[in-house]
């Protein structure tokens, strides 16, 4: 039975199959659902015709079926094979030979309004989601002219039934449409089950390739991850240090960068435009352009000397346009850190990144801060960088250099927007600079991994189940 079912499906398949696809004017399954129609039309009409020559002597119905059965088999010749649907012309000729049969086969109480209701279903099924709103109106204005021109004219418009010709047209129509009712809908499950089939194989197909891109994306972050590891570096430099590091996507454009040049070391904290691959790529182009600019630190040596330099290297690879797609051209924002051994000073320049310095009170008071926070024990300076960025700036500004005389235990930190800017687990307000300042302060007796512990926590508390805002890096250094 099985076979015979997928057999007849394969069948009528053959008849409603378009000769070309064509997806500029219809979908392949809109074409087959418009094809069914009007072969299920012309069917039906030339069934008609043959029972109208066998069952009436009307000349005018049989001339009426035979007319529509040429009609309808013309559209589905166009449809079928010129791949030309035409659904308003298509609507007004099954409307039109309906209203006709309304008052050859008895009105109201005939026969018509079941075909009505098959029509209108396949109509709507077939029609796209903004045509089947005015579909089902011009359906309902049909039905009501015809109800009005039944109710006040009946005697001259109305065909009026014996018993026998009312049955056996009742029986006839109620088994012709329950056939093809169970056709149209074997034929849509058909359709349904291929089209689901279709998107099984897409989504395997796109799961396959979002895997080689994960794949890819992991190795390209173990590559990164390797040239953006610096904390051995860091931990040369800074005995008791953190790094925290949490990037947004797999690939980030948030880095930290550390060399150690003869006496001088050097540490920069920077965020490039944007998040994942594109980021990243400006990443590793800012890394390479700070290992060129190392061998030149000794004419270089100030901060603000060497952010100028860096931002002329980072714009002679961009020198020839200006903005990519509407938007500004990629940039870093970054803090830069030049550690002095033999001076035991250090000198600090931001591109739209400051720098924290925390130092103890008993400590000497430091003078060129930007802003100033007091605890019992320890006393917070913040230094804001200069508003220009390491790309293209419609305002430019000269980096400003900020040279400080370090003692025991201060403790600095460098830090991208990505920590402050982070939305609460109620995505309704950020963390903000001003409570960074206040965990800093309260964890001043803590060793440096111990306050990096913290500040993860504290973060993945205020995240809560909200996504990640941006890449977070914080990089914690005590002389």
């Amino acid at each position: 039975m099985k076979k015979l079912v997928t057999k007849i499906n394969n069948s009528l398949y053959y008849f409603v199959k378009p000769s070309k696809a064509d997806a500029a004017s219809y979908s392949l399954m809109e074409q087959v659902n418009f094809n069914a129609l009007l072969f299920t039309a012309s069917l039906f009409s030339v069934i008609t015709t043959v029972f109208s020559f066998v069952a009436l002597e009307d000349w005018f119905s049989n001339a009426f079926t035979i007319l529509f059965s040429v009609l309808f088999s013309y559209l589905y010749y166009l449809s079928r094979f010129k791949n030309h649907q035409h659904l308003w012309i298509t609507i007004t000729s099954i409307l039109t030979v309906l209203s006709i049969c309304w008052f050859v086969y008895g009105g109201a109480t005939g026969s018509t309004p079941y075909l009505y209701i098959l029509s209108l279903f396949i109509i709507v099924v077939i029609a796209k989601p903004k045509q089947q709103s005015l579909i089902i109106v011009i359906y309902l204005l049909n039905l009501i002219v015809l109800y009005f021109l039944e109710y006040f004219y009946s005697d001259k418009l109305l065909h009026h039934y014996n018993s026998q010709e009312y049955y056996s047209d009742m029986i006839f129509t109620f088994l012709l449409v329950l056939l093809a009712s169970f056709f149209v809908m074997r034929f849509f499950k058909r359709m349904y089950d291929s089209e689901r089939k279709r998107v099984k194989d897409q989504q395997k197909i796109i799961a396959l390739q979002n895997q080689e891109h994960l794949s890819s994306l992991l190795y390209a972050s173990n590559l990164q991850r390797t040239i953006i590891d610096n904390e051995d570096e860091l931990k040369f430099l800074f005995s008791d240090s953190f790094v925290l590091f949490k990037p947004k996507h797999i690939v980030t454009g948030d880095f930290y960068w550390v060399k150690l040049k003869d006496e001088f070391g050097i540490v920069v904290v920077a965020d490039c435009t944007g998040h994942g691959v594109p980021a990243a790529l400006l990443s590793i182009l800012g890394i390479s352009i700070l290992d060129e600019l190392t061998e030149k630190i000794r004419e270089l040596w100030t901060a603000s000397k060497f952010l100028e330099k860096l931002k002329l290297k980072f714009l002679s690879h961009f020198n020839k346009v200006k903005e990519i797609e509407g938007r500004p051209m990629d940039s870093m924002d970054l803090g830069a850190l030049l550690i002095d051994y033999t001076e035991l000073t250090i000198q600090f320049a931001g591109a739209n990144r400051p720098l924290i310095l925390i130092r103890s009170n008993e400590q000497p008071l430091i003078t060129n801060y930007s802003e100033i926070k007091k605890s019992e024990t320890h006393t917070l300076y913040l230094f804001k960088g200069t508003k220009n960025t390491i790309g293209h700036n419609d305002m430019e500004q000269s980096f400003i250099n900020n040279t400080i005389q370090f003692y025991p235990d201060d403790t600095f930190y460098l830090f991208s927007d990505g920590y402050c800017d982070q939305f609460d687990s109620n995505n309704k307000k950020k963390f903000k600079i001003e409570q960074l300042k206040k965990e800093l302060l309260k964890i001043q007796d803590l060793p440096m991994v111990a306050q990096g512990d913290h500040l993860n926590n504290i973060h993945k508390k205020w995240k809560g189940d909200t996504e990640q805002t941006d890449d977070v890096l914080i990089v914690g250094m005590r002389i």
